[in-house]
């Protein structure tokens, strides 16, 4: 699933073709993140808060910081069809389902400014030999967003 990346760059990879698309926001390229994680030792815990997702913003020069974390990730395959002898055709359906919450901090104040949940959905079917283990599947709906206070 996620054109080949584990569930968590590909929320990622999605979210940053999304802001970037119209031109409107501007965004570091995550290996410039991970490397200033590393460098100031941030995150070790694998959680990153409020106060902490501002420190690195302001370190990286940016007004404001989306963290978040994938909640749920479910990932189901069903074959049906029956092929003897390579006679018949056998289809693989892949199913998959992702939740997660992410949050925007202002890099000044470490103010969460908006909360957003969202959960997506993606099927993939084809030919059980020719099928890529779903590695290959995108797509995704439905979104709730909550502002913070302020």
């Amino acid at each position: 699933m996620f054109n080949g990346l584990g569930p968590a760059q590909g929320v990622s990879s999605l979210l940053t073709n999304r802001l970037v698309q119209n031109d409107t926001y501007s965004v570091i390229e995550r290996s410039r993140v991970e490397a200033i994680l590393r460098e100031q030792n941030f995150g070790q815990s694998g959680r990153v808060d409020a106060s902490t997702a501002a420190e690195i913003g302001r370190i990286l020069g940016v007004d404001a910081v989306i963290v978040g974390s994938i909640t749920q990730f479910n990932l189901n395959a069903e074959e049906s069809g029956l092929n003897i002898l390579g006679v018949g055709r056998r289809t693989v359906t892949y199913d998959a389902e992702v939740q997660l919450t992410a949050r925007l901090v202002n890099t000044t104040t470490a103010e969460i400014v908006m909360a957003a949940e969202g959960i997506g959905t993606a099927e993939e079917r084809g030919k059980a030999s020719e099928h890529d283990n779903g590695r290959n599947c995108h797509g995704g709906r439905g979104h709730r967003y909550s502002r913070g206070a302020g």
